[in-house]
């Protein structure tokens, strides 16, 4: 099923270790500075990240990424570094990236550019969300994915790029009998507490460096005043939103609604219909599992396994659950869009809502990664809680954001 795809998008992000402090922490000479799409700028003041290159232990190049606040966000070993686009950066040996938080957020081997053994990506939480084997830039072997919460939902086993077969549950074959333990995982998270504790360092320091900053420049009526202005002035610009756009009160209500959830499936084609979406797809999964999509300008190709787009504004809703007969269960809704302004929207509409952040952070610069979840129950009495995942890649998904609305 290319839904499970969503867990492994992490693992493709440009990110690394050993952070800076301080709100003005020194960049050292000779940083290589990139944009938020890892085009190669100037100056920091129009940079992301930088880079520094160096040599790891033995002797073997190096890079490492670092957010502009000094938060560490990539790892990687490299034959080549493209400074005016980082896509043409040639990665060979370990690449690993990290959460804000300083927790490994994937692990990648490569060969001469391109994956070639393991690859691991993480939750925020810490916890595995796909493990994946390549063999000269194709999947090959078996590749397990995992639910937030550390279950083994599904073992996909693909020979040189082809999907063989798929099915729920399975044996991690990583997993060593005896310890328990994933001896690669291991051995590349071994400094994930050092490089958390660097983080959170950048971050308390940063804070405390700013309220000094803003204590020593403004006087507090002046603060008040010019706080006031600014609330009044956002809430005179708010404009109304597009009719067809996305909107995450009435997407929840569905999902989490026992008499909206289970429905005749013409229900769901006429949510399709009302939010412009003109082609419908059924993609079958196992069993009664079924995908019902809705798109515009796209569409997904079974025989390939992959999203097309096929004209400008690309956006897709899809329906993932158990058909019987006429009847359909949604268990998943998975939304797809070009518009980035749209995805945050929708994240800012659900935080509104009680969401947050899993391991925290500020979402808007996150470039569309990132996992929201409720800290409680979503509603009194319920027995399920709604875990909202947020993806964006260049190689994954037609380059769309993907938002996967789940209920666990």
């Amino acid at each position: 099923m290319r839904r499970l795809f969503f867990f492994f998008a992490l693992l493709l992000l440009p990110f690394s270790v050993l952070a800076q402090s301080g709100a003005k922490h020194h960049i050292p000479k000779g940083a290589i500075f990139y944009n938020h799409n890892w085009k190669g700028v100037s100056t920091a003041k129009q940079a992301a990240y930088y880079r520094l290159l160096t040599v790891d232990k033995r002797g073997r190049k190096l890079f490492r990424d670092y957010y502009i606040s000094g938060q560490l966000c990539a790892e990687k070993h490299y034959i080549s570094v493209n400074r005016s686009d980082d896509k043409q950066t040639v990665l060979t040996g370990v690449a690993r990236t990290f959460y804000k938080s300083g927790r490994v957020e994937s692990i990648m081997q490569y060969s001469n550019g391109k994956a070639d053994g393991r690859a691991v990506s993480f939750f925020a939480n810490g916890n595995v969300g796909m493990k994946l084997n390549y063999a000269k830039g194709l999947l090959n072997g078996a590749s397990y994915t995992y639910s937030e919460y550390g279950n083994l939902e599904y073992t996909t086993v693909w020979n040189n790029g082809t999907k063989v077969k798929e099915y729920m549950g399975g044996t991690d074959k990583y997993i060593d009998k005896a310890t328990g333990k994933d001896a690669f995982v291991e051995s590349h998270r071994a400094d994930e507490k050092l490089v958390m504790e660097q983080s959170l360092a950048v971050i308390n320091d940063s804070v405390q460096n700013t309220a000094q900053e803003i204590n020593h420049k403004l006087q507090p009526e002046l603060a008040e005043v010019q706080l006031t202005t600014v609330a009044d002035t956002v809430k005179t610009a708010e404009v109304p939103r597009p009719k067809g756009e996305f909107k995450f009160a009435f997407l929840y209500d569905l999902l989490v609604s026992d008499d909206q959830r289970t429905n005749e499936m013409n229900f769901f084609d006429g949510i399709g219909a009302e939010y412009g979406l003109t082609l419908a797809q059924v993609i079958k999964g196992h069993g009664a599992q079924k995908e019902l999509t809705y798109s515009y300008n796209m569409q997904y190709n079974e025989t390939t396994g992959s999203d097309i787009v096929t004209g400008k504004h690309p956006r897709q809703m899809g329906f993932w659950g158990v058909g019987k007969g006429t009847r359909f269960t949604v268990q998943r809704i998975n939304l797809y869009t070009w518009s980035e302004e749209e995805m945050l929207q929708l994240a800012e509409d659900a935080l509104s809502h009680g969401y947050e952040i899993l391991g925290g952070g500020d979402y808007r610069t996150m470039n569309g990664n990132f996992v929201l979840k409720h800290s409680e129950y979503n509603k009194a009495g319920d027995s399920f809680f709604s875990v909202i995942s947020f993806t964006h890649l260049d190689s994954v998904y037609a380059n769309l954001y993907h938002i996967a609305f789940e209920i666990k």
